[in-house]
């Protein structure tokens, strides 16, 4: 804390090496003199009680007395200042990976400058977007909020804010999240004829049903990998798969893969996105 000024005369003149007396709270701190231009510059001495790290938050009355001297009349300034504190917060634990469709989770702590618990009402913020609040009970909150089944994937930033409260300045921690979809395969083909190619058609979509476009995807027959395929427009996926000459065939099916055959076994596929 700075306590700075000019000690001016009636005619707005600087008044030059004059003693002056400072008063915090009606507690007496120093006196000083005005320098040669009349201005002073007082720092708060951390013996005083204007450094105290557990002073009383709220407003505090500051008196700056002038006793009068010569032919200069006594005077004092007297202003009202505000001591705050700081609400931290923090963020202990969080989802980094969420599903579309799941929920994004959190948990923490609030604790002022001191290290006191605090009870918060706190926002949640997803990409500076108020979401939803949680409650901070002696400190602790947790909670949680639904992402849509379509919401887009990429990295987000969660943050929990307090706002300025009981002169405690508000704060707010961050995390970054990460949203997936799951993907699906739609796949058709015909008839595989041995030491022949057979044309592979289909498309990969997110969960929402929306085509992803230049992604990887590698596919494999009876286990051994034969290729990659990139996808076009919309998803769109085609490749010509090889066929051996003899084949030892397992048909399977993938949770997350929908394999639409034109006829059935012996055929096999498997396929995934990178």
């Amino acid at each position: 804390v700075w306590f700075n000024g000019t000690l001016l005369d009636d005619r707005g003149q600087p008044v030059p090496e004059l003693a002056l007396n400072l008063f915090w709270a009606d507690g007496y701190l120093t006196n000083f003199e005005s320098d040669a231009e009349g201005n002073f510059s007082v720092a708060c001495d951390a013996a005083w009680s204007c450094a105290d790290p557990a002073h009383p938050l709220g407003p505090v009355e500051v008196r700056l007395d002038f006793g009068g001297f010569g032919w200069y009349l006594p005077a004092e300034r007297v202003a009202t200042w505000t001591v705050w504190g700081r609400a931290l917060v923090t963020i202990d634990e969080f989802a980094p990976v969420v599903i579309a469709g799941s929920n994004v989770t959190y948990s923490g702590n609030v604790v002022d400058d001191l290290g006191q618990s605090l009870d918060r009402t706190l926002q949640v913020r997803w990409n500076d977007i108020t979401r939803t609040t949680v409650d901070a009970v002696n400190g602790e909150f947790a909670g949680s909020f639904a992402l849509e089944a379509f919401a887009p994937v990429g990295n987000f930033t969660l943050a929990l804010a307090s706002d300025d409260q009981n002169w405690l300045r508000g704060s707010s921690d961050t995390a970054t999240v990460t949203v997936q979809r799951y993907t699906e395969l739609e796949l058709e083909w015909g008839p595989a004829l041995r030491n022949i190619s057979t044309a592979v058609q289909g498309s990969l979509l997110d969960s929402s049903g929306a085509g992803l476009e230049g992604e990887l995807v590698s596919y494999s027959f009876d286990g051994t990998a034969v290729g990659e395929a990139l996808t076009g427009a919309d998803g769109a996926l085609q490749f010509e798969l090889p066929v051996p000459a003899q084949p030892s065939w397992e048909c399977t099916r993938s949770a997350l893969v929908s394999l639409a055959p034109t006829s059935t076994c012996p055929q096999a596929l498997r396929c995934r996105a990178q």
